[in-house]
């Protein structure tokens, strides 16, 4: 591809958000949607264009950092 192409809407608006890629599949962590911080977590998948929701996360995370380890996700807050 090497290029910038538009995507579907995400299903919550975020700023702020944490991503990491995990077997092809771009995940957006937390974040904030105008009101509050956010502690769900939605997965792209690109060869559909779709996102869906992945999982809640125990706390609300905004601008927390992420790290990836052998196909496991990891948050921090900072």
């Amino acid at each position: 591809m090497n290029q910038w192409s538009p995507v579907v809407a995400m299903n919550s608006r975020r700023s702020g958000v944490g991503l990491a890629v995990i077997n092809n599949h771009l995940m957006a962590i937390g974040g904030f949607d105008g009101a509050v911080c956010l502690k769900s977590v939605e997965l792209y998948d690109s060869e559909s264009n779709s996102w869906r929701v992945h999982s809640e996360m125990n706390y609300r995370r905004l601008g927390g950092g992420v790290g990836v380890i052998q196909a496991q996700q990891y948050d921090s807050i900072l």
